[in-house]
């Protein structure tokens, strides 16, 4: 996915963005951002929350940390997560973030499907561009044609 810049005067999609992430002070910040540039988002502080809600489709990008268990930095809990996501909405983009997980558990993550992966601490503006663009309903159609490639 080639990411470009969000321009000051583009107006927010449409969509709902679902945040996983176990500390709320990060959850905050993420949502205090979204926010304030007209994106709607909720936060999942778990695992079990954050497959509920995708389940109901109340979700159109999820952006998803890796590790849920206070002192947890193997990631495993975030590949259990993502390749949940997989199997109940295959089209569904998911931003992985983390500040522990290896450069090897993220490509293997983008091959399986994930839509990027970024490190805390992350730019605001590339996050927020990456999020905007993937609402975008012409985004949208583009990924949901590569989970059906990819799951042949």
């Amino acid at each position: 996915m080639t990411v470009q810049p969000m321009q000051q005067s583009q107006k927010a999609p449409a969509g709902t963005v679902l945040i996983v992430e176990d500390q709320p002070a990060v959850a905050r910040a993420l949502l205090l951002l979204f926010d304030i540039h007209g994106i709607d988002a909720f936060a999942a502080s778990n695992a079990d929350e954050a497959l509920r809600a995708v389940g109901r489709g109340e979700v159109d990008v999820v952006v998803q940390d890796m590790n849920f268990t206070p002192g947890a930095t193997s990631g495993d809990e975030g590949m259990a997560l993502f390749r949940r996501l997989r199997q109940i909405a295959p089209g569904i983009p998911v931003v992985l973030l983390t500040a522990w997980t290896s450069l090897e558990t993220a490509v293997q993550l983008v091959k399986e499907g994930a839509t990027d992966y970024l490190a805390k601490p992350w730019n605001d503006e590339k996050l927020l561009t990456i999020v905007t663009q993937l609402l975008d309903p012409r985004w949208l159609v583009e990924i949901e044609a590569e989970a059906v490639i990819l799951q042949r």
